[in-house]
């Protein structure tokens, strides 16, 4: 079992930040480094051919060089997702290297992939939300996590639920679902 958000969340990665951070600023770390995966794949040992899986990840760039002084330009962020990485009960923060335009640019990232870290995922986001789009994107995902745990996406009609809500999802998300009625509930 976990504990809850505010108690793990404020002892164990807070005191990384020297106790200065809100229990809230890994929500807005979130809306700007982070963001949730839905995939549906071909799998011929699924008895309907499709396999659901869902992550919700945050991913860091080793280090930030440009607009950030220099001091800090040799810190790494691994010690931050290490920690956020325990505190979601994920195994390990992957270290990832990407080749655009020539230059290789290098990160870490936390994904979670069990029913345990998602449901610890949920009671996080719940208690300190997203606010921009990655919230609308977070209700999309928690549904599909929803009908997982209920074992629906086994089901015709849980598959093409997962299907619908792909198609409006991330990158797809149609601009008449953009609402920001969820800031009405903005803390301060």
């Amino acid at each position: 079992m976990y504990e809850s958000p505010s108690t793990s969340l404020g002892r164990h990665v807070l005191a990384s930040a020297r106790g200065r951070a809100r229990p809230t600023w890994l929500s807005g770390m979130w809306d700007a480094d982070g963001g949730f995966v839905l995939t549906i794949s071909k799998a011929k040992d699924m008895r309907l051919g499709y396999r659901v899986k869902i992550m919700a990840k945050i991913e860091l760039t080793t280090e930030y060089k440009r607009g950030v002084d220099l001091t800090l330009s040799t810190s790494s962020y691994y010690p931050i997702l290490r920690t956020i990485a325990d505190y979601f009960k994920v195994r390990t923060v992957r270290d990832v290297q990407r080749l655009r335009n020539g230059t290789y640019y290098y990160s870490f990232v936390v994904e979670t992939s069990s029913y345990l870290s998602h449901n610890i995922v949920v009671a996080y986001l719940n208690k300190y939300p997203l606010f921009t789009t990655r919230y609308l994107n977070y209700l999309r995902w928690l549904e599909v996590h929803n009908i997982m745990l209920r074992g629906e996406h086994l089901t015709l009609s849980g598959l093409n639920r997962c299907w619908e809500i792909k198609s409006d999802f991330n990158t797809n998300l149609s601009p008449k679902h953009i609402t920001w009625y969820h800031l009405n509930n903005f803390y301060i």
